[in-house]
């Protein structure tokens, strides 16, 4: 289409240079009117050459549309297809990330006497490892346990009783991060269990 847009605007500007030469050569007599009508014609036939092509070819326009039309159409599903794609994959990493989440507490809370307060796990997106986990951190506290009334002594320091009612040992931190790697297939390196 650029093609013949091409040659007829060539065809165009070289008839209009050959007519502008002639008409410098022909000198003022009465015949310079008769040639400027019939260079006129020549320029018109120039300027509507490609619209008698087309009406000569029988090309039909109606189907010519409807190609071009088809092709953008098709352009445009390829467009919007793509787009669906990637926000499809984005919504299934998430929804992954979430139910592994609920996924890990659940596990934890149910094994071992401890809660969940914080949970934080980056996820790899790359295609060949989609989904593998590239960093685990929890945060645990031992679960509150039902305690009898006793007497409370004022003089101690209430400090150092509350940090050791939620600390969590070192050794179930540790059988914590067994659990997850083995389940998981991550490395002990990749988690951490505060």
């Amino acid at each position: 289409m650029i093609e013949i847009l091409k040659i007829w605007i060539i065809n165009i500007i070289t008839i209009i240079v050959f007519i502008s030469f002639i008409e410098i050569l022909m000198p003022n007599s009465k015949m310079k009117k008769y040639l400027n009508l019939v260079l006129g014609f020549i320029v018109m036939l120039v300027i509507l050459n490609p619209l008698i092509n087309i009406i000569n070819s029988k090309v039909d326009l109606e189907d010519e549309f409807y190609k071009i039309s088809r092709d953008l159409k098709k352009e445009e599903y390829v467009f919007v297809s793509n787009n669906i794609e990637n926000k499809q994959k984005q919504q299934l990493i998430s929804l992954y990330e979430d139910r592994l989440k609920t996924d890990v507490v659940n596990r934890i809370e149910s094994k071992y006497d401890v809660n969940v307060l914080e949970i934080d796990i980056n996820l790899e997106k790359s295609e060949e490892n989609l989904g593998e986990i590239k960093k685990l951190k929890l945060s645990v506290i031992e679960k509150e346990k039902v305690i009898p009334i006793v007497k409370i002594d004022i003089f101690k320091d209430e400090n150092d009783e509350e940090s050791e009612k939620h600390g969590v040992d070192m050794e179930l931190k540790e059988k914590i991060r067994k659990d997850i790697s083995n389940i998981y297939n991550v490395k002990n390196t990749r988690i951490i269990v505060n």
